[in-house]
C-alpha cells in the first residue's frame, strides 16, 4: 500500500516521542556521515597532492570565490517532489544562496576543487514547505597523456520547515577528454545514499552511469550540451525501487547588448522511471459511497524546460531571470501535476 504522509501530517507526527527519537538518530547519522565524508575527502586530497606537491610552483596559487544571491520566486504549484506532494496552489517565496568555492592547480597535471553552499527558499503562505539545504563537495582530477581521471564526493543536508528532513551523500568517478579544442566529453559512474529523518521506507541507495558531451561554437562564446544517465534505486520499501533514464539537452551563449556580454541559457530534460512495486495508484468513490482503489506498478515521465538570462551590472554584480516549466506525468495521482517556477535574483561574486 502506498503510504505518503503530507507535510501537514508530518507536522502532527513531529509531536510524538517516536518522531523525536527518529530525529535524534538522524542527527547522529548526520554527524557520522559528515565525519566519514570529511575523512574520505581529506584522504583523497592528501593522497593526490602528496604525489605531485614537488611539481607545484609559485604560479599555481589557489583561487577562491565567494558567491551571494538574493531573490524572489513565484511557484504556480507549491510542491515537494521528494514526497510526491503538490498543493495545487501558488505562492511567492524569498530565495537566498551563499557559496564558497575554491580551485587549486597543484601541479600542471593535478587539479583540486572544493565548495561549500547554503540555499534557502521561504514561502509567504506555505511555510511548511520552507526548505534549507547545506552542501559540501570536493573533487580531485589528474591529467594523463590522453584523458583526465578524477573523483568527486558530495554531501547535502536538508531541513524542511526548520526540521531535519534528508541527508544525501554521493561519490563519483569520472573520465574526461577535450577533443580538438572543440568537443569535451565526460563519462561517470556515481553511487548515492539517501536517508530521510522520519520516512525510513524512502531511505535508498542509487547507482548511476552517465555521459555528457559539450560542443564549443563561436570561438567558445557558445556551446551545446547533451547528456544521458541511467540509474537504479533500491529503497527500504520496495514500492519506491525504480530504474530510471535521464536525458539532457542545453544551449548556452554570450549575447552582446550595448557592449555588455549577457548570458542566455536554454535547456530541456526528460526523466523516466519504472517502479518495481505494486501500489495504490488512485482512489475514487462510487455512486454507493464506497471507495474503490486502482492497484498497479507506478510509471513516471517528467519533462522540464528552462530558460535563463543573466545581465551583468558591473564587475561583481549581475541580475538573473529564470523560467522553469515542469510537467510531471504519472499513473500515481499524487505525482501527476504541472509546475511553473519564475524567479529573479540579484547575484554577486568576489
Amino acid at each position: 500500500m502506498n503510504t505518503q504522509p503530507t507535510p501537514f501530517a508530518k507536522a502532527l507526527a513531529r509531536k510524538n516521542n517516536a518522531r523525536l527519537n527518529q530525529t535524534i538518530n538522524f542527527k547522529q547519522a548526520h554527524s557520522l556521515g559528515l565525519a566519514l565524508g570529511a575523512g574520505l575527502l581529506g584522504g583523497l586530497c592528501v593522497l593526490a597532492s602528496s604525489a605531485t606537491l614537488a611539481e607545484a610552483t609559485p604560479k599555481h596559487k589557489p583561487n577562491v570565490q565567494l558567491n551571494l544571491a538574493l531573490g524572489a520566486e513565484h511557484d504556480s504549484n507549491v510542491s515537494l517532489k521528494e514526497l510526491d506532494q503538490a498543493t495545487n496552489e501558488s505562492d511567492w517565496a524569498t530565495t537566498i544562496n551563499a557559496g564558497l568555492k575554491g580551485q587549486w592547480q597543484a601541479s600542471p597535471t593535478l587539479k583540486l576543487r572544493a565548495g561549500l553552499n547554503h540555499s534557502g527558499k521561504y514561502y509567504q503562505t506555505f511555510d511548511e514547505f520552507n526548505l534549507d539545504i547545506s552542501a559540501a563537495n570536493l573533487e580531485a582530477s589528474y591529467d594523463f597523456a590522453h584523458l583526465t581521471l578524477g573523483a568527486t564526493a558530495h554531501y547535502a543536508y536538508a531541513r524542511l520547515d526548520q526540521k531535519a528532513f534528508m541527508q544525501l551523500t554521493q561519490t563519483e568517478i569520472f573520465a574526461s577528454k577535450l577533443i580538438n579544442h572543440t568537443v569535451f566529453v565526460r563519462a561517470k559512474t556515481a553511487r548515492q545514499q539517501k536517508q530521510f529523518a522520519d520516512l525510513d521506507a524512502r531511505n535508498a541507495h542509487n547507482q548511476a552511469w552517465g555521459a555528457d558531451a559539450f560542443w564549443f561554437l563561436n570561438a567558445g562564446r557558445s556551446f551545446l550540451h547533451a547528456g544521458v544517465d541511467t540509474d537504479s534505486e533500491t529503497a527500504t520499501d520496495s514500492q519506491f525501487n525504480y530504474d530510471g533514464l535521464n536525458l539532457r539537452l542545453g544551449y548556452t551563449t554570450e549575447v552582446a547588448i550595448a557592449g555588455v556580454e549577457n548570458t542566455l541559457k536554454l535547456g530541456m530534460r526528460y526523466v523516466g522511471r519504472d517502479y518495481a512495486g505494486h501500489v495504490t495508484l488512485n482512489e475514487t468513490t462510487n455512486a454507493l459511497g464506497q471507495t474503490e482503489t486502482t492497484q498497479g506498478r507506478r510509471a513516471d515521465q517528467q519533462y522540464h524546460y528552462e530558460a535563463s538570462w543573466t545581465l551583468p551590472l558591473g564587475d561583481t554584480l549581475s541580475l538573473a531571470a529564470k523560467v522553469h516549466l515542469a510537467d510531471y506525468q504519472s499513473n500515481l495521482a499524487s505525482a501527476d501535476y504541472r509546475e511553473t517556477l519564475t524567479s529573479l535574483q540579484l547575484q554577486s561574486h568576489f
